[in-house]
């Protein structure tokens, strides 16, 4: 979804002089992909984006605040004890816990942990660090302990109202090292900004490939790439909440457009496979998904035009086996092709 500078120069290229095929590189400054860490199909609210004005500067400049758009600072505000997910496998690498709700809020001291409160980070195997912080009191699981790893889904802990905080809500930064600053990343569900509502589609065991070649964060997928032989490419901008990643998305009206998806599974056993293409109207009505694999490949038409915020279009189950090289087509019937996201669930 997202083209970097010399990729998008292609397209434009692509666009004006015809280009026929192109292979996406592997992107050099790509942020970090995640689901966010709620129950599927929660809506919540972003109440502080990157750069907020209250708090989120220095090194919490690209963190993000959620909660139900209600500022209560009680047990009675809605978000308040929400159960948090892991929204990636990783390692837990540090814990801090014990301080009480609704006390010591007034300032940033070693009895509230410095203002993070109740805190867990997680670390992933490409080797990004998610953040917790303002989690309640005694809400993360006694079973868990530094240097546990955790699987996509596993309960992490409860929404509270700890640290150096206002109302109860979540803060969650990401970072390259376990107390290191805050660096840009992307969620699965989309663009998320200041006063956006974000529904999560956060699943245990369920994968996204990007078409910049983005896998989202612990998943057990290897070598992803991105191909198409498709005339005149386009690229646009979804808009917020609208997208896997949120970002851009490709598509062609090219006659014999095709677009293509690469990548290997570390796990061996079935996938439910999906295809996803949100923010765009007037899609193709007749695209033909075709998966490649052992055996006959796998055929569907589905019409693009259903694929809207949090639909896909089902592939199939498909047998994988790790290490295998696995291909996903999708060509032009009539209308506007468009590409931008594969989803895995994996079923063993």
């Amino acid at each position: 979804m997202r083209i970097f500078r010399l990729q998008f120069l292609v397209l434009l290229m692509g666009t004006f002089f015809g280009v026929s095929a192109f292979a996406v590189t592997p992107p050099l400054d790509t942020n970090p992909l995640t689901f966010l860490p709620f129950a599927e199909g929660l809506r919540v609210y972003c109440v502080q984006g990157n750069d907020g004005h209250y708090s989120h500067h220095g090194v919490k400049q690209y963190a993000y605040d959620f909660d139900m758009r209600d500022s209560r600072n009680s047990p009675d505000n809605p978000i308040y004890n929400i159960p948090l997910y892991s929204p990636f496998n990783g390692e837990v690498v540090e814990i801090r816990d014990g301080v009480r709700d609704f006390s010591n809020n007034s300032s940033a001291n070693a009895a509230n942990h410095y203002g993070w409160g109740n805190t867990i980070v997680i670390r992933s195997n490409e080797g990004f660090y998610l953040r917790f912080s303002h989690l309640k009191y005694d809400s993360i699981p006694s079973v868990i302990d530094v240097g546990d790893w955790i699987e996509q889904g596993d309960l992490i802990g409860r929404i509270g109202q700890t640290g150096y905080s206002s109302h109860p809500h979540l803060h969650l930064q990401m970072q390259i090292s376990v107390r290191g600053e805050s660096v840009p990343f992307d969620f699965v569900e989309g663009l998320v900004n200041t006063g956006d509502w974000v529904t999560s589609e956060l699943e245990p065991d369920l994968y996204v490939i990007e078409n910049d070649r983005r896998t989202n964060l612990g998943a057990p997928i290897d070598n992803p790439s991105f191909w198409w032989d498709a005339g005149t490419v386009r690229q646009y901008r979804s808009g917020a909440n609208s997208g896997a990643a949120g970002d851009e998305y490709l598509t062609s009206e090219s006659s014999g457009a095709r677009f293509r998806w690469y990548f290997t599974t570390e796990l061996e056993g079935q996938y439910d496979v999906y295809a996803s293409c949100r923010g765009l109207r007037n899609r193709d009505p007749s695209a033909r998904y075709r998966v490649y694999r052992d055996g006959p490949d796998r055929y569907s038409t589905h019409d693009q035009r259903h694929l809207g915020e949090f639909r896909k279009a089902y592939l199939g189950r498909i047998s994988y086996r790790a290490g295998q090289r696995n291909t996903i087509e999708v060509t032009r019937g009539r209308g506007r092709l468009c590409a931008d996201a594969i989803f895995l669930r994996y079923n063993d």
